[in-house]
């Protein structure tokens, strides 16, 4: 799979979520896909929810 960085990198949106509904639909033919792989997520600006709950 491609790596997504901006909305405009998805050239075939229908695709992708096909593939995510097979995903979900087949968790137990996919339980490795993330063995030996590092997912990391970024955020760069704070969240609402948490700047109002502090």
């Amino acid at each position: 799979m491609k790596n997504y960085m901006y909305i405009s990198d998805l050239e075939n949106l229908d695709s992708i979520i096909k593939e995510a509904i097979n995903l979900k639909e087949n968790l137990h033919q996919y339980f490795d896909l993330g063995k030996h792989k590092t997912i990391v997520l970024l955020f760069f600006n704070s969240s609402l929810r948490t700047r109002l709950s502090t």
